[in-house]
């Protein structure tokens, strides 16, 4: 401990680390498949880009981050993109994290605009069930159509998601 006197060196019990915030698992998915929204259709699935993880103790916190390459063709204004979890397989989902306004610019005329698309969040799912998490996108303005994961000569690349479970 500390008295105020000079140690050897293996004596700093005020300094002993915690048992939290320690990294227990990652999982990590990748995908290149293609998924096109057009203008200001309904909030649309993005195909194959999820990771699933079950968290080891109830009280575990799970870091999530996504990203992957976007695309929009014609007068392109903003997109609206969430991150969903389900506990479990079940049918609710839990928003986690949402962008609006993603990649906002003021709307331009018919061209190409390529963006980057990167969310994260840190999510205290309460549970020891497997977590699926799953991301959406939306076209909120413009845009004639806007594809994640556009591979074509111009290829902006695939998508990858991570997931940390972090003790507590």
């Amino acid at each position: 401990g500390w008295r105020g006197e000079i140690g050897d060196g293996t004596d700093f019990d005020w300094a002993a680390a915690s048992g939290g915030g320690k990294l227990l698992q990652a999982i990590t998915n990748t995908t290149s498949t293609n998924t096109t929204v057009n203008t200001t259709a309904d909030e649309t699935a993005m195909a194959d880009i999820n990771v699933v993880i079950t968290p080891s103790a109830v009280d575990s916190r799970i870091f999530v981050m996504m990203t992957c390459g976007g695309h929009g063709y014609g007068t392109i204004g903003e997109i609206a993109l969430k991150m969903y979890r389900d506990i479990a397989g079940g049918d609710q989902d839990t928003v986690v994290r949402h962008h609006d306004r993603y990649g906002y610019r003021d709307s331009f005329a018919v061209g190409n605009l390529h963006l980057p698309l990167i969310i994260h969040a840190l999510d205290s799912p309460s549970t020891t069930s497997a977590c699926t998490y799953h991301f959406s996108f939306k076209g909120e303005t413009g845009a004639t159509y806007f594809e994640i994961n556009y591979n074509n000569t111009t290829d902006v690349g695939g998508g990858t998601v991570v997931a940390f479970e972090i003790g507590a």
